[in-house]
């Protein structure tokens, strides 16, 4: 794993760019898929991929993780970690919204965590499929933190979705403010918000995309 495998990911602004190249198709897929289809997807890797990814085992640090700190540490920005703690009943949904003031943090109980395979049997396999797995087990993470950085901006944006009972009631807001305030594309917030689902106090909540922009409803 190269030092560039681990840097923090930047903002996917698809207008930006030239080339959509396959590591770009592959996080634009990851994206769009919901979370209960995860599994799915990456069981299809594994046969087309065989012995590239393997799950984490119980009390492995994510190398990810240790890369994240050092770069952390040395320009200075918050690091990125899953969150594994459980701040209301577990109901399922990619985000947590909680606290007072409020805060977003992705549910990382309910993600896969996977690491890239690089030993002396990646010697067999083609420098394509390791660069791959690499891409996949990154493309999580890129997912994880986007996600996350999503519900945060609509929170900033719109402060009661995290107290009230019904989200309906809400003033929607505009994929371009979203855009905006997390550094994403429009089209790119568009395909997170069919599939995200942030938990309140109130339960499961979803974004609903209607004329006057992305609104919200209980899931």
């Amino acid at each position: 794993m190269t030092d560039d495998d681990t840097k923090p990911d930047l903002p996917l602004r698809l207008d930006e760019q030239l080339v959509m190249t396959p590591q770009m198709h592959l996080t634009i897929r990851l994206l769009s898929t919901p979370t209960r289809a995860l599994a799915a997807m990456i069981a299809e890797w594994h046969e087309i991929h065989p012995g590239t990814i393997a799950e984490l085992e119980l009390g492995e640090v994510d190398p990810y993780d240790e890369r994240e700190r050092e770069l952390a540490a040395e320009e200075g920005f918050e690091p990125f970690f899953y969150f594994d703690e459980e701040p209301l009943p577990q109901l399922g949904a990619d985000v947590w919204v909680f606290g007072d003031p409020p805060r977003a943090r992705i549910n990382g109980r309910i993600l896969p965590r996977l690491k890239a395979i690089f030993d002396d049997a990646a010697m067999t396999r083609s420098a394509a499929d390791i660069r791959q797995a690499s891409w996949l087990v990154r493309g999580l993470r890129q997912r994880a933190r986007a996600y996350e950085r999503f519900v945060a901006a609509a929170i900033d944006l719109r402060p009661e979705l995290a107290t009230a009972p019904d989200p309906s009631a809400i003033e929607p807001v505009s994929p371009s403010a979203l855009a905006g305030a997390v550094g994403m594309h429009e089209s790119v917030i568009r395909r997170v918000a069919a599939v995200c689902r942030f938990q309140t106090p109130h339960g499961v909540m979803r974004f609903v995309a209607g004329d006057q922009g992305l609104g919200f409803a209980r899931a």
